[in-house]
Formats: structure tokens, sequence, C-alpha cells
């Protein structure tokens, strides 16, 4: 219900957690935090320009940019396209971040179809 209310906003809002681990993600110093901005739905028609306009007014503050596609489908869809152009046009414009393209739903790791869609 909570997820459903945030969507429904005209903005983007944000909700914080803290979360303390037993043992580090990676070696910090003791004066920085680690923070993950999980936009979702960007690709979702309905949502498509808010979390876009979102990540292009907050680029600036990335250090960092995870990007999740599906592995299964290969970049073959336009908002699949619009959305490593979106990367692509801030990096260049805006601030370089290293970028990792992660790939889910991956069941098979020696399906060569599916291997083929990811090395595109």
């Amino acid at each position: 219900e909570d997820n459903l209310e945030l969507r429904a906003s005209e903005e983007v809002k944000t909700k914080r957690f803290e979360i303390e681990l037993e043992e580090a993600l990676c070696d910090m110093r003791k004066d920085t935090q680690l923070v993950i901005v999980d936009v979702p739905g960007i690709n979702e028609a309905d949502m498509s320009k808010k979390f876009k306009n979102y990540v292009e007014s907050h680029w600036n503050t990335f250090d960092c940019v995870v990007v999740v596609m599906d592995g299964r489908q290969g970049v073959n869809t336009e908002e699949q396209v619009s959305l490593l152009r979106l990367v692509k046009a801030n990096l260049e414009s805006k601030k370089d971040v290293p970028i990792v393209i992660l790939c889910n739903k991956i069941d098979d790791q020696d399906d060569e179809e599916q291997e083929e869609l990811v090395l595109e």
C-alpha cells in the first residue's frame, strides 16, 4: 500500500532506511556513507517521465550508476534504448561516473542464446 501511494505521487518521494550490517559491504572511510537510490519503474509508460526527470536532476549527486536490465530480452525495446541514451547523455553532459549494467533474470549460464543477449 505504501509503494502504491509513493508511485501515485506527482513527484518522486524518497524514503530513508538506516541499516546496520554485521560485516561491511566494502572498505570505506569513517566519514562516508553508502547511499543507494533505487528508482523503480523508469521504463513503465506512466512512470517514465517522473523518474527520468528525477535521475537527470540528481545525476551530479551520484558516484556510480547501476542499470538493471532484463538479460533474457537484450536491448530490444525502445524503453531500454531510451534508458541507455539517458545514461549516456548524462555521462557526457553532466558527471562522468562508473556505470554497471546488471542483467537480471538469467537462470541458465550455459544458455548460448541468453549469452548472446547479455553480450549485446
